[in-house]
């Protein structure tokens, strides 16, 4: 997506007003937080150093995400009053990062979990927030690694690749993001995706 300013951007995920429907009811539900952070360019169609914060998953045999880059976050436990309190408290857990209720910009429409190339019963709910100011992390077990990456890159489908996906017998296309040696794809693309075409249709 292209001509886009950050000032625009956030605008639209705040008018969306994405209103995330409950599971089905033999689903488990989980939350994930794009953070985003940086600071908006007085140039047209400038995204400035907008960014944002992707954790790389640490390695766990019976992970079924093992090593792959994502949101922080995680299950919504039975203390958690909602799916947004669960992201919060997962943000904190994983990278010692406090979020605020202020800081919330919006929602991105829910996916369906997957892995491996099955579907899940796993509801999953992405929320947009915007930092302001130094970010200081503090990573947990369950995170290997951080990165911050460009919104322009993610938002600009042009700029995204293809790779071979290979498991047990099976080899498929998948798309992806590709910065700095990471790869985004998978869910988390998925939700990337759900974003551009939230954005698109508040243009």
């Amino acid at each position: 997506m292209k001509s886009i300013t950050a000032e625009i951007l956030l605008s639209r995920i705040r008018s969306a007003a994405v209103k995330h429907p409950e599971a089905p009811i033999d689903f488990k539900r989980a939350a994930v937080a794009m953070i985003l952070q940086g600071t908006a360019s007085n140039e047209p169609d400038s995204l400035g150093s907008l960014r944002a914060l992707f954790i790389q998953r640490s390695a766990y045999e019976k992970d079924p995400w093992s090593g792959h880059m994502a949101f922080p976050g995680g299950g919504v436990d039975p203390t958690d009053s909602d799916p947004l309190a669960a992201a919060m408290r997962e943000v904190d857990e994983e990278v010692g990062l406090i979020l605020d209720r202020d800081e919330l910009v919006g929602g991105i429409p829910e996916i369906r979990a997957s892995a491996r190339g099955q579907m899940l019963n796993l509801q999953v709910y992405p929320f947009v927030f915007l930092k302001t100011g130094e970010v200081k992390l503090r990573l947990n077990q369950e995170v290997a690694n951080t990165v911050w990456i460009p919104m322009d890159l993610i938002l600009d489908e042009s700029r995204h690749g293809k790779f071979m996906n290979h498991y047990k017998d099976k080899t498929v296309e998948m798309s992806c993001i590709e910065y700095e040696g990471y790869r985004i794809w998978g869910m988390t693309y998925r939700m990337i995706q759900n974003l551009i075409q939230l954005v698109r249709t508040q243009s």
